[in-house]
This record gives C-alpha cells, sequence and structure tokens, in this order.
C-alpha cells in the first residue's frame, strides 16, 4: 500500500433528483513534494502556503469542471494561479465507510493528485506552448 502525507481538499456537490439526495464528489491532493516545488519555483513566501494551496485548490476544481486539463505525451497538467502549471495524476480514493454512502459504479471518488509544480523555465517546449494557448503547438520561424 503506498503511503504519503499530503493536503486534501475535497469538493461535495449535493442534489435532490427524483425525491433522492445524491452526491457528488471529486478531490485534490497536493503532496509535500508538490508544495516545497511550488515555493521554490514560484515568488510565494512559505508563511502563506495554506492560504495559498486554498486559492489554488479552488481554481484547480473550476478547471477540472472545465475539464481544462492539458494534455502532453499522456501526462495531464492544470494551470496553476500562480505562473506555471500542476503536473497531475488522474486516480481514485475509496469512499470513506463512514459516510454510509456508496458509489452507483464502486470505483470511488476521483482523486487528482498534484505531483509537483512547474513553472515556465521547467517546462518542455510542447507543454510551454500548451500553457500559452498555442493550438498548433509550433514555434512561428520567420522566413
Amino acid at each position: 500500500m503506498f503511503r504519503e502525507e499530503s493536503v486534501l481538499y475535497i469538493l461535495m456537490k449535493i442534489e435532490l433528483r427524483a425525491g433522492r439526495v445524491s452526491f457528488g464528489f471529486c478531490a485534490i491532493g497536493f503532496c509535500l513534494h508538490a508544495i516545497e516545488r511550488l515555493v521554490e519555483r514560484s515568488d510565494l513566501p512559505l508563511e502563506p502556503v495554506l492560504p495559498a494551496l486554498d486559492a489554488e485548490a479552488l481554481a484547480a476544481f473550476g478547471k477540472l469542471a472545465l475539464e481544462a486539463v492539458i494534455e502532453d505525451r499522456a501526462e495531464h497538467f492544470l494551470r496553476a494561479s500562480t505562473p506555471g502549471v500542476w503536473a497531475v495524476s488522474p486516480d481514485r480514493m475509496a469512499l470513506d465507510p463512514d459516510w454510509r454512502l456508496q458509489s452507483p459504479t464502486g470505483t470511488g471518488i476521483p482523486l487528482y493528485s498534484m505531483r509537483t509544480f512547474l513553472g515556465p523555465n521547467e517546462m518542455r517546449p510542447t507543454l510551454w506552448l500548451r500553457w500559452r494557448d498555442d493550438p498548433s503547438c509550433q514555434i512561428a520561424v520567420a522566413a
């Protein structure tokens, strides 16, 4: 079993449909390595790191809702609020049995683990172009 310390955010949506209450979950986790890279590769001081992570998590939930995941070479990235991207590992986590909820598919909650933070200087060129919204991913050459 793989264990890792992280700061975990869980978004829960509650809906009433056809007389039934349904819950929707999504989770985002920032591992210690990702937090260290955010501080090292940005101008963010270490002191206010938790409010900065709160803001990053809220922004990430919004991007996931819009399906704004950047894919490059079979890897996944989300734009960060600070100039750069989060390298994301999509996964699933089990529902906590104490919640007494069941997943209709039995697959658990979507979990997006922020594995590291990459500033503009750490990105490979194709990722940098996608981050900059260049759909062609080609660098123009002057004739």
